[in-house]
């Protein structure tokens, strides 16, 4: 007969019971341990996840401070912008090294050594603008003499020096005042920018130029056509007659000019180009408009008579 644990005993006989609460009690142990070991391992598990987050947020964190200090610490003179010599560890030039630079920059002018004064300018002027152009702006030059005004030193670490400038050249004195930028550029102190505007002139063309313009504009404020016409040259009279210059005013009851004296320029034919603001007032609709133009007139001289050749002027409102 079988004894098989999984059969009932045949006949009256059976299988004597197993202690059901030995086996109970087994069991249970056995569920807590493992559902114990199950949960401490989830729990692990979590912490070490958060912990190495953050581990890594840290090491990015101390990453990034390590890359901003060393670009900080890259930031050499030849690595910084042109004009900014207030970075730490570059000391941005004194007064009297500005002076000392801008007396040997004239002293050069002066000394005809163009070559020498354009390389006492920064990087951005040598930039753009080549040392041929730069000496052919000396070409009339005699001499230049120099007075300073009072130094400052600005915010960025450069100094500002304004000049009033005296130069002679073969028609007379030019007179000019601005200033110039110095700053420290590759380790050395450089000029770099200027702002220098002509002011005075005893150049007789300059002089004339703008007196030919001024009477040309005082004849139209009075109606004198005429007279406006004969101060045009002898191409503008074979293209445009009298009529039609005379019918391009019909509306215009006033004129006023503006000219900005540092912007006049004597080109190289000895012709001068005067740059000027025109207001106008004009008839329009039973009132009066004012409209604005830019531009500028090229005045120079057909034999000995001062002339206008040409305008290029354009409305701006």
């Amino acid at each position: 007969m079988s004894t098989t644990p999984t059969s009932p005993v045949g006949g009256n006989q059976r299988r004597p019971p197993e202690p059901p609460r030995r086996i109970g009690l087994w069991t249970v142990v056995t569920v807590i341990i493992v559902a114990v070991v199950v949960l401490g391992t989830f729990i692990m598990l979590q912490v070490l996840g958060v912990f190495a987050s953050r581990t890594q947020n840290s090491n990015g964190d101390a990453a990034q401070q390590t890359a901003t200090s060393a670009a900080i610490a890259r930031r050499t003179p030849s690595s910084k912008p042109p004009g900014n010599s207030g970075i730490s560890g570059i000391n941005p030039p004194t007064k009297q090294q500005a002076t000392t630079l801008i007396s040997q920059y004239y002293g050069a002018i002066n000394a005809r050594n163009y070559k020498a004064a354009y390389d006492l300018w920064g990087n951005a002027f040598r930039g753009s603008t080549s040392y041929d152009i730069f000496a052919q702006g000396f070409t009339d030059t005699q001499k230049d003499a120099v007075q300073y005004g009072s130094l400052s030193s600005l915010s960025d670490g450069t100094v500002k020096v304004p000049v009033t400038i005296s130069a002679t050249v073969s028609t007379g004195v030019n007179s000019y005042q601005g200033y110039y930028i110095l700053g420290v550029e590759s380790g050395m102190t450089k000029i770099l920018d200027a702002n220098i505007e002509l002011t005075a002139s005893t150049n007789d063309r300059v002089n004339q130029a703008i007196a030919v313009v001024n009477q040309y504009f005082a004849d139209i404020n009075a109606k004198n056509y005429q007279a406006a016409y004969n101060l045009w040259g002898t191409a503008y009279h074979n293209n445009t007659s009298y009529q039609q210059f005379a019918a391009g005013f019909a509306n215009t009851q006033s004129v006023s000019i503006a000219i900005p004296f540092g912007d006049i320029t004597v080109l190289k034919e000895g012709s001068v180009q005067v740059p000027l603001t025109i207001t106008s007032l004009d008839k329009a609709n039973g009132g009066t408009v004012k409209h604005t133009f830019l531009g500028y007139y090229i005045v120079g001289t057909e034999g000995t008579t001062w002339q206008l050749f040409s305008a290029n002027v354009h409305r701006v409102n």
